[in-house]
């Protein structure tokens, strides 16, 4: 059985979603687009064939128009979704679309099936529209457009018809960095509210130049909360409108000093209003009453050049200004230019003669801009002294012509008052001016002397006045128009002694009516021939007048008077006695400066330092010096006492010979007849040995009967030593006594002897032949004995033998013809073998010898290293005398006596010495010090001379001290100052129990002041020069100074001056325990001050090259003021390194103190300066106004030598 496949027609697959059999009802919604999903064919192919459609009818038409049939599949495509418009479709009652559709089988054509489908268009909400068009709109507006006013009418439309509510509109974005300048109106709805309408309104007033363009979005919004969008740009018209001035008259200010350089005024001075102050203005003059002299440049109003303001002519100037943009609109204010005054016064000279002291003198004062023209002006002048001691107030007039005020001169009138050198400043309204001319009174002029003490004493006290004219009023003006005694001040003098100086009379002041009569206490002073001036205004030096000198006749001081003179002590040394001497008189003046005292014997003078306790007490010293009966007097002022009372003569202590001994330290044995020889005696009460003693004071007498008269004696070691030469002479058992000043020593005997007599040869005279051996024996014949030691010619001889055994003769008219020849005639006689003695002075000739040459030293070297120039202060070094005739060197210690050296050539002797040859001699040195040392050698009792090769020890070098900085000092606190180490080689350390070791500090002042004087020409290294010469020419360093710009004289007085602490033993240190060639000094840094100091050691009589110290800058840590005495302030000034104490001398301090700005420091008293504090007292008045009425002020202090003040310190009010 074949089963066929037989075509059946398509069939519905679902007839149940029909309405009917024929019907298919399916919905779509409003506006839908693309396929529509939810129809779709229900016919199926039951021969599974494939089914295909075929649209047949559709109604209404317009859907044709809305979807897109598909006959291979059967659906349904929108195709327009605009036309499924439910709102207008259904007012046509078009909503509902029917369709009639075949299915056909796909093979069988004939077999098909006929549907019909219904689809209702549905409403469904829809979002609002903006009936503009396009999304995008632009709008231009006009930036003059009127806030409020409408840009735009903007409509949305809703379709929706079941819409009972209106719509909405808002601005939801808006591109810009400002303020949105624009708003939305309250909208309006028509057409049942489906459409509403909005104004797009400008809500701020617009600006192209701020904001040329805005773009924003605007929103519309239905119910159902759907919108629509639209987007706007906007673009701002330019129109250009005029600048308006905030106001129509303006008024500006400007110096009269101003230039054309000078902005007067600028555009921001006339404010304007314009919409767009970007724009470019410019500003012009169209008016002015002054033409030539303003012009706008860049805005500014200026001068013209060559023009120039003048308050004191017009003090106003009226113009009218135009502001014109870039599009020429303009507009147009007045301005009014009021001038201001600035104190352009220019005086010039001035036409006045010396004023008179009682006022009432006229002064011209010629100028320029002295007040103005146009108005009278209030005019003074305040005339102040230098210093500002004296202020007066002067009341000025000008005159005035054609209704003008001369401004070009004014006339002043002079107050009294006193002085030169015043200073004008002429006051103009609120303007002031110092003048550049200063004017001055008439001097004083003194006619008498009156009532002046006959005489005066020293004392002082005593009343006396002066009559003349312009002294000037009892009474001044000063500062705030305090009235003070007129500062007049008596001075005087005496013609016959300048060292009085000037003295100021006490208590000087103008009485009566002034200007007549000064009255005065004489001050204490002394000296006669006293000659007088009047000073007025002597408060500043350039302030005061002198009066031409006065000469009386009679005005003078009393005579001083010696009644006793006390000698206050046991024993009158000659090395002088602080303190020794009370005299009491009368009138011995008021200061230790004009007292010269002298003690006078007829022949010798000395003066004594006195110091005065009153005027009729001195306390005095005796000075070193000699002799006796001196009698005392006092010249005080110029005037000279009489002498002391003769029962009161002063006479030193007479001089103890202890010792007499030669150049060796050995009593003189066998001094050589022919003199010359040097001894030297030591003792006590010597005395100085300067000036008059070693002229004609001292005298030395030795001999068997002091018949001998030493030669060139004079005083080497004051006090203690004599130097002498001997004399040509003969004898033994000498006495040695001295005479200084009429005083006679002790008496030394057996001193010395000189040596005795030598024969050596006998001859006849006129014979040649040595030895005389046939003599006649009646005698008579003329022997001629020769030897050494005879004495000098015509030297008396005791006796002269001769003979053998028993038989002596006595040689007949002998007589020396010098120290070794003499001549004698024979006795009658006879024998043979005779021998000859000769006997002077008490001693017999020694029978004749020969003898080796005397050493000579010819000069040094040194030994491993040594330098006989510069030999270790420490000794121990090797050097070799080099010379003749020091004897075989086999016998060294049988020989070789001594070898001594020094200044004198016995200071130091040499240590271990030996003979090497007959040439040379080596020693070991000693510890010593000094230079040009001169060397004696002795051989076997033959001493050499003197060398002349000299030996020296090397100088102190110093190679480092620390610190090298520090403190000034400590004087208020218990702080002790730092301690100073010196390291170096050849300081002396291991004499400094024997000589004396000095730390040196020189602060430069003495050279100043040698500088000053015109006797020094001073470099940096002039010290460092002068003192590396005294090393390495010790000998003439003095003299070669001069070339250095030293001259000796200033030399030696400034190394007097210099400061120096002398070192003690406890301070020097040894490294390693034990002298060695580097030492250490320790000591304690003296107070001092300055910079750059020389600090250099003296050991001895060598100096050291200098090293350099810096003493710290001042500073000042706190002050503190007080009121004193009513109307004076003291202040104390605490700090540290200020100077002071010993470091001054008695007129000045190293330190300065500069209160405020001062041009002059404020002088301080030694005793009230300080290293650590400084107090002051000063005047109030000397401070400024402002400053006496509150006393403050600021303190600088400035140390000499050092580069800058402290910084400026500030002291209070101080406490009542």
């Amino acid at each position: 059985i074949e089963v066929t496949n037989d075509p059946m027609p398509p069939v519905w697959m679902e007839p149940s979603a029909f309405k009917n059999s024929e019907m298919l009802t399916t919905r779509i919604p409003e506006n839908y687009e693309g396929l529509y999903e939810d129809f779709h064919p229900l016919c199926t192919d039951p021969n599974r064939r494939g089914v295909q459609y075929q649209l047949i009818s559709v109604e209404p038409y317009i859907y044709d128009d809305v979807f897109r049939f598909n006959r291979q599949n059967g659906r349904l495509t929108v195709d327009d979704p605009r036309l499924l418009d439910y709102e207008a479709l259904v007012q046509n009652d078009n909503h509902v679309a029917k369709f009639e559709i075949i299915c056909m089988d796909a093979f069988a054509k004939q077999a098909n099936y006929t549907g019909k489908l219904e689809i209702m268009v549905e409403d469904v909400p829809e979002q609002p529209q903006f009936m503009m068009g396009n999304q995008q709109i632009s709008l231009n507006v006009k930036e003059t457009a009127n806030v409020g006013s409408a840009v735009e009418e903007l409509v949305a439309y809703d379709q929706d018809r079941d819409s009972q509510k209106e719509l909405s509109f808002s601005i939801v974005e808006a591109e810009t960095d400002d303020c949105l300048p624009f708003a939305l109106a309250q909208p309006v709805f028509v057409d049942q509210g489906h459409t509403g309408k909005v104004n797009l309104t400008i809500s701020e007033e617009l600006n192209y130049f701020r904001k040329s363009s805005y773009d924003l979005t605007l929103k519309v919004e239905d119910q159902e909360d759907l919108t629509d969008q639209l987007v706007i740009h906007i673009a701002v018209e330019f129109v250009n409108t005029p600048p308006k001035f905030n106001q129509s008259k303006y008024e500006v200010d400007a110096l009269e000093s101003i230039t054309s350089e000078d902005v007067i005024a600028s555009l921001e001075d006339f404010p304007f209003t314009d919409r767009y102050l970007e724009h470019s203005y410019s500003l012009s003059i169209i008016w002015t009453d002054s033409p030539g002299m303003f012009r706008f440049v860049s805005n500014e109003l200026r001068m013209i050049e060559g023009s120039n303001l003048n308050y004191e002519e017009t003090w106003f100037h009226r113009l009218t200004i135009r502001l014109t943009d870039v599009g020429n609109l303009y507009d147009d204010a007045n301005v009014t230019l009021v001038v201001n005054n600035v104190n352009d016064l220019s005086i010039g000279n001035a036409r006045f003669n010396p004023h008179a002291t009682m006022g009432g003198s006229k002064v011209k004062v010629l100028g320029s801009d002295l007040g103005p023209v146009w108005r009278a002006a209030s005019i003074s002048a305040t005339i102040t002294s230098p210093g500002g001691h004296m202020v007066l107030q002067s009341q000025c007039i000008r005159t005035r012509l054609d209704n003008q005020w001369n401004n070009n001169m004014v006339e002043c009138a002079v107050p009294p008052g006193v002085g030169t050198g015043l200073m004008w400043t002429l006051q103009v309204d609120q303007d002031s001016r110092m003048a550049p001319f200063t004017t001055h009174f008439q001097p004083p002029a003194v006619n008498s002397i009156e009532d002046w003490p006959e005489p005066a004493d020293t004392s002082g006290g005593q009343e006396f006045r002066l009559r003349g004219q312009n002294f000037g009023p009892v009474q001044i003006p000063s500062i705030d128009r305090a009235l003070i005694s007129n500062p007049v001040v008596v001075e005087y003098w005496s013609r016959s002694d300048a060292q009085v100086g000037v003295l100021r009379a006490q208590d000087c002041e103008v009485v009566g009516d002034g200007d007549e009569v000064v009255h005065c206490r004489t001050a204490e002073g002394g000296g006669a021939n006293l000659e007088f001036r009047v000073v007025t205004a002597y408060l500043d030096p350039d302030w005061e007048q002198m009066s031409e000198t006065a000469k009386p006749a009679d005005a003078g001081y009393s005579i001083p008077s010696v009644e006793t003179v006390a000698i206050l002590s046991e024993v009158l040394p000659t090395t002088g006695l602080p303190n020794a001497l009370r005299v009491r008189g009368t009138n011995f003046g008021p200061s230790n400066d004009l007292i010269f005292a002298t003690l006078k014997n007829g022949w010798i003078e000395w003066m004594p330092e006195c110091a005065r306790e009153n005027h009729t007490v001195l306390m005095c010293s005796l000075p070193e010096g000699f002799g006796e009966h001196f009698d005392f007097q006092v010249t005080v002022a110029g005037q000279l006492s009489g002498r002391s009372p003769k029962s009161e003569a002063i006479s030193y202590d007479k001089p103890v010979v202890e010792s007499v001994l030669d150049v060796v330290g050995r009593p003189p044995r066998d001094l050589n007849t022919r003199g010359d020889e040097l001894v030297f005696l030591h003792g006590t009460n010597f005395g100085p040995g300067v000036g008059t003693q070693n002229e004609v004071g001292i005298s030395v007498y030795y001999g068997e009967s002091l018949e001998y008269t030493a030669s060139d004696c004079h005083v080497v070691d004051p006090h203690t030593r004599i130097e002498c030469s001997t004399v040509e002479g003969v004898g033994k058992n000498h006495s040695w006594i001295g005479n200084m000043g009429n005083q006679t020593s002790n008496q030394l005997t057996g001193v010395s002897n000189y040596h005795a007599p030598i024969v050596a040869t006998y001859t006849r005279a006129n014979s040649s032949e040595i030895g005389v051996t046939d003599l006649e024996t009646p005698g008579g014949e003329l022997i001629i004995i020769r030897g050494r030691y005879f004495g000098p010619e015509g030297q008396s001889v005791d006796e002269v033998t001769y003979g053998e055994g028993n038989f002596t003769f006595e040689a007949r008219e002998c007589k020396v013809r010098g120290h070794n020849e003499m001549e004698c005639t024979t006795d009658p006689g006879a024998g043979a073998g005779h021998f000859w003695t000769v006997r002077i002075g008490g001693q017999s000739s020694e029978i004749s010898t020969t003898s080796y040459e005397e050493p000579i030293i010819d000069h040094f070297e040194g030994v491993s290293g040594s330098d006989p120039q510069r030999l270790r202060t420490l000794g121990g070094e090797l050097i070799d005398i080099v010379g003749e005739n020091f004897g075989p060197p086999e016998s060294s210690d049988r020989f070789l006596e001594s070898v001594t050296y020094g200044p004198e050539g016995t200071t130091y002797e040499g240590i271990g010495c030996s003979v090497l040859s007959h040439e040379r001699i080596r020693c070991a040195t000693p510890p010593g010090h000094g230079q040009q040392h001169t060397w004696i050698v002795v051989i076997a009792g033959q001493k050499s001379d003197f060398s002349v090769a000299c030996t020296s020890y090397a100088p102190p070098v110093i190679s480092s001290i620390n610190p090298t900085h520090g403190p000034t000092g400590f004087d208020k606190t218990d702080r002790l100052m730092p301690t100073l180490t010196i390291t170096g080689t050849n300081l002396g350390a291991n004499l400094v129990e024997t000589i004396p070791i000095r730390l040196m500090m020189d602060s430069h002042g003495h050279l100043r002041r040698l500088q000053d004087e015109g006797r020094v020409d001073i470099d940096d290294n002039v010290l460092t020069k002068v003192l590396t010469e005294q090393q390495e020419n010790p000998s003439s360093w003095l003299e070669n100074a001069e070339a250095l710009g030293f001259p000796p004289d200033a030399l030696q007085e400034w190394l007097k001056d210099v400061s120096f602490v002398d070192i003690s033993v406890e301070e020097i240190e040894y490294q390693g325990g034990s002298p060695t060639v580097d030492q250490t000094i320790r000591v304690s840094l003296p107070s001092g001050f300055g910079t750059n100091r020389a600090v250099f050691l003296r050991v001895g009589s060598t100096y050291s090259l200098p090293m350099r110290f810096d003493y710290a800058p001042p500073t000042i840590q706190a002050i503190s003021a007080s009121i004193v005495e009513g109307d004076k302030v003291k202040l104390t000034i605490f700090g540290s390194n200020l100077c002071g104490g010993s470091s001054c001398d008695d007129a000045t301090c190293c330190g300065r103190l500069y209160v405020d700005n001062f041009e002059e420091p404020i002088n301080v008293p030694a005793d009230q300066y300080f290293h650590d504090e400084i107090h002051k007292v000063l005047d109030i008045d000397r401070l400024s106004r402002t400053q006496r009425e509150f006393p403050t002020g600021t303190v600088q202090v400035q140390v000499l030598d050092q580069p800058v003040r402290t910084s400026k310190h500030s002291f209070r009010e101080p406490l009542p």
